[in-house]
């Protein structure tokens, strides 16, 4: 009573607090006389890596540094490049990087995900130049399919 404790060592029977760092997250808070509990933060990442712990915002969240082949990021998270052209789909005005936009080919019926939609081995871009139907692999009706007419003469 009155006495004045200036250093932790004064408090014999306490032990300080310790202070999670940046990678950590804090597992149990501690009390009076049991120091915190930190442990190291893991990220996950769908379809790629994850960051690592002192980038990773939260324990558990879902954070990607790197994305796996067709894959690429969109914030935090590695989701669908169906073109690869390092756009994850939903970032990316042409899906099929056919030279036709998304909206255009929804609007045309054509596949946003598929640079050919009908498989004729012209893409729907090349034929929407040349005038041909992108969604008809004999356009002009020759019996001969597009592509092939175009590349062998036959």
């Amino acid at each position: 009573s009155g006495e004045s404790f200036t250093t932790d060592t004064d408090y014999a029977g306490c032990t300080p607090k310790r202070t999670c760092s940046d990678s950590q997250y804090e597992v149990s808070a501690g009390s009076d006389t049991t120091n915190r509990v930190c442990a190291t933060k893991v990220c996950t990442c769908a379809n790629g890596s994850p960051v690592s712990a002192t980038t990773c915002n939260a324990n558990d969240d879902e954070q990607c540094g790197s994305c796996n082949t067709n894959y690429a990021l969109s914030g935090v998270q590695c989701l669908t490049d169906t073109d690869g052209d390092g756009s994850a789909n939903v970032d990316d005005s042409d899906d099929d990087d056919d030279g036709v936009s998304d909206s255009v080919e929804a609007a045309d019926g054509t596949d946003p995900l598929d640079a050919d939609s009908d498989d004729d081995g012209v893409n729907d871009g090349q034929e929407k130049t040349d005038g041909t139907d992108p969604l008809d692999a004999d356009s002009d009706d020759d019996v001969c399919i597009y592509g092939n007419y175009e590349t062998t003469g036959t």
